[in-house]
């Protein structure tokens, strides 16, 4: 395994960043999680202008080229042996050290002027983390249990932002909250109660032969993908504003993570969804839904 930092591939002992750069210092930055496939990657260029749209946001500079992006997630791949298997990385885009002003002081006993100048720091860095082979298995995980928090220290707008960067203290400290009550993630609402997130990834429910979707502001890059593989396997679905007890009255409900994973819900807060085990419906979406990102991959170049 290899990691790629700013063209150069080391290590994983030996790759770092400056100890006073704003991405280790403030967290600067953005990131994301992408499963290689065959040496292709789910909606590539989408995922990666989605990034380059919200760096200004969280007040990151974004100095590189898509294309370079793509340079390091193919080298990455290449050298940490995933041609042929799916294998999964990390892309971090962190700040580097921010431009310092310099004064130059006059010397002691000379007419010399002073004068003040702007010294560049350390670049930002464009990181590739190779996390491993990603083992390809049909078997989906056990069903887990969700618990929505109405009062969450966290918006579900922010959710969304921090669960598609992959980062964020809220979405951590949320899920942490639910797991003290032995649920695996947390379901945020908006003020009105109806859900607005869930930590572990976009949260659907079926019932009646439909897919009911959670109308979300603003709407997450992979519900849109994943709506879209969903109707093109022949299913009907509704996007609309739903509540837990939507969610609960439904016969099947599962997450998709922004790695594209099925995750099947035995519970939303405390009330059982259908007979609390892996629904048919569900087990078949995911057997087709794995294969439609496969086709849907693309090349870095």
């Amino acid at each position: 395994m290899k990691v790629y930092i700013n063209g150069m591939l080391y290590e994983p002992e030996d790759a770092k960043v400056h100890v006073l750069g704003e991405g280790f210092l403030r967290g600067l930055g953005v990131r994301d999680t992408f499963v290689c496939r065959d040496r292709k990657f789910f909606h590539l260029d989408e995922r990666l202008l989605f990034l380059q749209g919200i760096a200004p946001k969280v007040q990151m500079p974004f100095p590189w080229q898509v294309n370079d992006i793509k340079e390091a997630l193919a080298i990455t791949c290449e050298m940490s042996g995933f041609p042929g298997c799916d294998g999964v990385v990390r892309l971090i885009l962190s700040a580097g050290m921010p431009e310092r002003k310099v004064s130059n002081e006059p010397v002691e006993g000379t007419n010399e002027a002073s004068a003040e100048k702007k010294i560049s720091e350390i670049e930002a860095a464009l990181i590739v983390i190779p996390m491993g082979v990603k083992k390809s298995d049909d078997k989906l995980p056990a069903p887990i249990a969700v618990m929505s928090l109405p009062n969450a220290p966290i918006s579900g707008e922010m959710l969304l932002l921090e669960r598609n960067l992959q980062c964020g203290p809220g979405t951590a400290f949320a899920r942490n909250r639910a797991r003290e009550k032995g649920n695996e993630e947390a379901l945020i609402l908006d003020g009105d109660g109806t859900v607005a997130a869930c930590t572990g990834g976009d949260i659907y429910a079926i019932r009646d032969g439909t897919i009911w979707v959670p109308e979300t502001t603003p709407a997450s890059p992979m519900q849109e993908n994943s709506v879209n593989i969903l109707k093109d396997l022949g299913h009907n679905c509704n996007v609309q504003p739903l509540t837990v007890r939507d969610l609960q009255m439904a016969k099947e409900c599962f997450l998709v993570s922004n790695l594209g994973e099925i995750r099947p819900i035995a519970a939303v807060d405390g009330g059982a969804i259908g007979d609390k085990k892996t629904g048919p419906t569900t087990q078949s979406i995911a057997a087709e839904f794995g294969e439609k990102i496969r086709s849907a991959c693309q090349t870095p170049f």
